[in-house]
């Protein structure tokens, strides 16, 4: 038969085992390390083992909160290398609401597939590459196993307005190892002539 286990919650903060002093117990799920967060919330979540001799993994699972945490959640999981390089340099802040599905085969971790949908609202990014944060990014990001797409990311950079899209470089790779991000915008503020 089929195992599900569903959480309905009510705006719950994110915990495993932390040794806090109300009953937090320990559900070793793959992509969440064991790290106490009080700025992401589980909205919904679902996780699905059709058989529990050869098990296969299915997680379902909404939330929102801090980008901050949630990336270095998500950089610190098994996925978060699977990402690239640059992912893994990634830092935020700033409100955000995600939605995560994933399907696990324990006994082959190759053989999974994942998509992770980022809802962005006013928040802060930055990478080492670009050395000026992005602000109040707005938009939605998605990022699979071999794709990752975005039609219409907006905010600030360097004092002016940007709007970018974002595409899989190659998409019949086997993971996601190119990304293609067009854009425009205008550059005005006081950083501008540091940065050139």
């Amino acid at each position: 038969g089929i195992t599900r286990v569903s959480l309905k919650t009510s705006r719950s903060p994110v915990r495993s085992s932390c040794g806090s002093s109300r009953n937090c117990r320990s559900t070793r799920v793959p992509v969440l390390p064991s790290r106490c967060s009080s700025r992401l919330s589980l909205r919904r979540g679902a996780v699905a083992i059709a058989n529990l001799k050869e098990p296969v993994i299915d997680i379902d699972a909404s939330g929102d909160g801090d980008l901050g945490e949630a990336l270095g959640m998500l950089q610190k999981s098994p996925l978060g290398p699977t990402f690239g390089r640059q992912f893994m340099q990634l830092a935020g802040s700033g409100d955000t609401a995600f939605d995560l599905k994933l399907h696990l085969t324990p006994r082959d971790p190759a053989d999974r597939n994942y998509e992770v949908r980022a809802r962005l609202d006013q928040a802060t990014v930055s990478l080492p590459l670009l050395r000026v944060p992005a602000q109040q990014v707005s938009g939605e990001l998605v990022v699979a196993r071999r794709d990752i797409r975005s039609s219409d990311l907006r905010g600030t950079f360097l004092g002016g307005p940007f709007s970018i899209t974002v595409a899989p470089g190659d998409p019949s790779a086997p993971e996601l190892d190119s990304v293609v991000v067009e854009g425009s915008g205008r550059a005005a503020g006081a950083e501008f002539p540091a940065f050139i």
